[in-house]
């Protein structure tokens, strides 16, 4: 009797350990269904999406050139053949916090203008819309001093958690409103060291209150799952981009770092269990290559950067580049030189970066009458519309990019849709 009660009490405690082993377990998947979308995001298809652009339009982001609005960025749209387009999209200029809790809501306005320009695109084209967000929205009583600062993870880890579930419900009700997006980059370059996109509660420009790597890592990992785990709740076609980063030299160590949150089974933060499923927290990864000499060089850190991702069993996971191009301003203004690059570019691409299925090229066209810097404004593919000289017409190498995309002797003149009836 002594025997079969200590059998039985044995029995009991292992399964009292069970429980709590499972309400802290570490969450396992077999290989196929580790990817928790319905979309194809192992293919890569470089034929048919390599071309990609990057460009803000004035009729719903603030900031830009008032004549770059949807209507010029479609019309260079259909010219240039893009079936890929990367759409900028902050938290707080389409989602409003209630004043006394955390109930938030779509700004419907707002709302309207994206669904109109998003069927515009795809009017025009474009299969795929890649929606990008770095700001936030906080939690009642959080003291935010920008809208890109973050709750210290571990000195004020319970404003954290109301944080990372809040962004979770931003992303959930994104995806209702937005059933035709699939592709969400919920961040961007959130590795820079000065932390202009992701930094401490009273962070300023130049401060040295910023973010550790791993710290950045770590908010970087947490703020991915939550997004993917809100995106997932509305529809399993859902696709979490990880936020483009900078490949600056300290970019390699802060993936890794991202990587090794994920492993060490001690996120998400705020969950009763860790995830150490990559597939979980994105669906494809993202950087932004800017040569700045060769595009040799920058193959070389994208080679690096995809060495950490197979280090890690992503090897299966493509890249897309949310952000590439060249400011004249940093060559020179030597057009020349930059039709060299972009050949390289996309020479490069093709034959060594196998992995990469998107260029995103930044930007679509100069900026003039809302200038930012002697650098930012001209990256631009074409001249701003409101140049008083060239007045939307595509620049040189725009010629040359449309040629390697479809052969030497296609026909350019579609490029000067809006240029050339302002000269008659």
């Amino acid at each position: 009797m002594k025997r079969k009660f200590i059998t039985i009490l044995l029995a009991l405690s292992c399964l009292f350990v069970g429980c709590l082993s499972g309400c802290n377990s570490t969450r396992q998947t077999n290989n196929r269904e580790k990817i928790p979308t319905t979309t194809d995001v192992l293919t890569i298809d470089q034929d048919k999406y390599l071309f990609g652009l990057c460009e803000l339009s004035s009729d719903i982001n603030g900031g830009v050139d008032v004549e770059v609005d949807n209507d010029f960025i479609i019309g260079n749209v259909k010219a240039l053949g893009v079936k890929s387009m990367r759409v900028w999209m902050h938290l707080h200029n389409i989602i409003r916090r209630a004043p006394d809790s955390d109930e938030i809501s779509i700004l419907q306005g707002t709302a309207d203008l994206y669904h109109d320009y998003f069927a515009k695109l795809k009017a025009a084209g474009v299969e795929r819309i890649l929606v990008m967000n770095h700001s936030f929205i906080y939690p009642v009583g959080c003291p935010n001093s920008d809208v890109q600062c973050v709750p210290h993870p571990i000195d004020d880890r319970d404003m954290y958690i109301r944080f990372l579930k809040l962004y979770e419900k931003c992303y959930e009700l994104l995806a209702t409103e937005f059933p035709e997006i699939t592709y969400w980059e919920p961040g961007n370059e959130f590795d820079m060291v000065d932390g202009t996109f992701l930094h401490p509660i009273g962070w300023t420009a130049g401060s040295s209150n910023v973010f550790t790597s791993s710290e950045a890592a770590r908010i970087t990992a947490d703020l991915c799952w939550y997004a993917n785990r809100g995106l997932q709740k509305v529809d399993k076609k859902n696709v979490t981009v990880f936020p483009g980063m900078t490949m600056s030299p300290t970019t390699a160590t802060y993936l890794e770092e991202t990587y090794q949150w994920i492993e060490s089974k001690k996120i998400p933060t705020g969950e009763e269990y860790s995830d150490t499923n990559t597939w979980n927290y994105f669906q494809i990864c993202a950087w932004h290559p800017y040569p700045s000499s060769t595009v040799e060089a920058a193959a070389d850190t994208c080679e690096t950067l995809y060495n950490v991702m197979k280090d890690h069993g992503d090897g299966d996971k493509k890249v897309w580049i949310t952000e590439t191009g060249f400011s004249e301003d940093r060559f020179g203004y030597d057009q020349d030189r930059i039709d060299a690059l972009y050949k390289d570019l996309l020479d490069i691409t093709k034959s060594r970066l196998k992995f990469v299925e998107t260029l995103f090229l930044f930007r679509m066209t100069d900026c003039y009458t809302t200038p930012i810097s002697d650098y930012e404004d001209h990256f631009g593919l074409f001249y701003a519309p409101g140049d008083p000289i060239n007045k939307g017409k595509p620049k040189p190498y725009t010629e040359t990019i449309y040629k390697w995309f479809y052969g030497e002797n296609a026909d350019t003149s579609g490029l000067y849709w809006y240029s050339t009836p302002q000269e008659e």
